[in-house]
């Protein structure tokens, strides 16, 4: 079966209808039907005799099992209407002359009721035509369409089915006085005069065909070449307006099937073939009772060796998928390089932190700052040279290691401006202080005992170790500056023993330093 398919699924439109059983009427008694709302009465028989002992008929006296058909007349008093009542004995039906007339006589009728279609609204000039689409079986009745104007010559009613059925039209004539037949054959030759009652236009052929009253009760109209059709009712003259008639459709055939991407369906009225493009695949399916019934594979597989060898004749994606595929390409490639760039600074970054290590430093000098983070501080990229270390008297600062030619006790400074929340470097050496000339006026580290203010701008000196008290634990301000300092060319001297990669800075409400005795300085004091 092809449960597999979704949209081979049918709608089903279920028709109700309550159907009676025959019920006896004797005389001096009446027959009354009657039908819940938008729904009609119509006659399924009618029997007017002695047709068996029962209720009305006691004894046979040799008259049982004559009777007429009378369904013609009760149609005319019954069928189409939501309600109606026959009183016994009827003059009409006792012209039939079933039996003797000294027999007693009982009429016995059945009845269902049938439900008909109502628009949404009344219809007026100017306005929308009322359609029914969706629905496999209906019955519309003139009297509706008298009533709501709908359905009329200015503004038809349409009917829809889907693409690849057909709409099948049936007329029921509750007004013929001939005999019952119940020929699904229309012949309009026969109709010398065509009073018509509806008018069938088909959209597709363009073909128009009037359906008239006849000798049938119950007569075929219509068959449609395509999925719609156009129907108006004629307006019948006031003095016929006693005439009533069903109109009613039933969608056949099974609709188009619309196949996935790679296959192909092609049908005939009742049976289709759906295959694949890019092979020879092909499974056959056969429309019964409007579904389509059959197997059908799967052309996937078969696809994938022609997609991958380029095969120009098998369809290209969607552009959306294509767009999708490309940016999901380019986010996965951004990341890799963002993910490769951060391992590349975290190593180049520890690189230096060990040159730095491996060059004589072990002091340490342990930080808390504000702010949750880590920085790994290292002492590269310098742009100032510090004084020698090993003079006792303060010393001007080189600007330029290369135009004055430092010799190798000269270290390098580098300065940052400490703000509140935020610490880059610190004081490598022991006791070292320095001011940058860009804040002239704002100082370094405070020594409890030395509290000089720092030089003019552009006057930038060092104080030598030795005689520098110990930095002790200080608040840094906003605008402090710290300093950091290193070896030049991995040349060893005293201070650059006390060089170090600051680590691990934690996150506090102060700035605390400290220091790690991890060097003696016993050396040119």
């Amino acid at each position: 079966m092809l449960s597999q398919f979704p949209f081979l699924e049918r709608i089903q439109f279920q028709h109700h209808c309550l159907i009676e059983t025959p019920i006896e009427i004797c005389e001096t008694e009446s027959f009354k039907a009657s039908c819940p709302q938008n729904k009609v009465v119509v006659m399924t028989t009618a029997r007017y005799g002695r047709m068996r002992i029962g209720r009305c008929v006691k004894k046979s006296l040799g008259y049982v099992g004559c009777f007429a058909d009378v369904l013609p007349q009760a149609d005319r008093r019954c069928s189409g209407l939501q309600d109606c009542e026959i009183r016994m004995p009827d003059p009409e039906f006792d012209r039939t002359a079933p039996c003797l007339e000294e027999l007693k006589t009982y009429f016995e009728a059945s009845f269902q009721c049938r439900e008909v279609m109502q628009p949404p609204k009344p219809c007026s000039l100017g306005g929308d035509r009322w359609i029914i689409s969706g629905l496999d079986h209906g019955t519309i009745s003139n009297t509706v369409t008298r009533d709501t104007n709908c359905g009329t010559e200015q503004l038809p009613l349409e009917i829809r089915a889907f693409p690849g059925q057909r709409i099948n039209i049936t007329l029921y004539d509750f007004n013929t006085p001939y005999k019952i037949h119940q020929s699904m054959q229309y012949d309009d030759v026969t109709h010398v005069r065509c009073d018509e009652f509806v008018t069938v236009l088909d959209n597709h052929s363009k073909s128009t065909r009037k359906l008239c009253p006849g000798t049938h009760r119950i007569s075929h109209g219509y068959t449609s070449t395509n999925d719609s059709l156009l129907v108006f009712f004629k307006k019948i003259p006031s003095a016929q307006e006693s005439k009533k008639f069903l109109l009613e459709f039933k969608v056949i055939g099974c609709r188009d099937i619309v196949p996935p991407e790679g296959m192909y369906f092609t049908r005939t009225a009742e049976d289709a073939e759906i295959g694949c493009r890019r092979t020879s695949e092909v499974w056959s399916l056969a429309c019964v009772q409007g579904r389509w019934k059959g197997e059908v594979g799967n052309c996937s597989s078969t696809f994938l060796p022609e997609i991958l060898h380029g095969d120009p004749q098998v369809k290209k994606l969607p552009y959306g998928v294509t767009v999708g595929i490309i940016l999901s390409l380019a986010l996965v490639i951004g990341m890799v390089v963002l993910i490769l760039g951060i391992i590349f600074l975290k190593r180049l970054q520890k690189g230096a932190c060990a040159d730095e290590m491996e060059d004589g430093g072990t002091g340490a000098v342990e930080m808390k700052r504000v702010h949750d983070q880590e920085l790994h501080v290292c002492s590269h990229n310098f742009n100032l040279i510090a004084a020698n270390p090993l003079e006792e008297n303060l010393t001007k600062l080189h600007e330029d290691p290369m135009k004055d030619n430092p010799s190798n006790d000269y270290a390098p400074i580098k300065f940052h401006t400490f703000k509140a929340s935020m610490l880059k470097q610190e004081d490598c050496r022991e006791g070292l202080l320095a001011h940058d000339h860009v804040c002239p006026n704002k100082t370094v580290y405070f020594h409890p005992q030395v509290q000089q203010q720092p030089p003019q701008a552009n006057q930038q000196y060092a104080y030598h170790a030795a005689t520098s008290p110990r930095l002790v634990a200080h608040r840094f301000k906003e605008g402090d500056t710290v300093v950091h300092t290193c070896g030049k060319d991995r040349e060893t001297s005293l201070y650059d023993r006390a060089r170090f990669c600051s680590r691990d800075m934690k996150e506090t409400s102060s700035v605390t330093l400290s220091r790690k005795p991890s060097f003696s300085m016993n050396n040119s004091f």
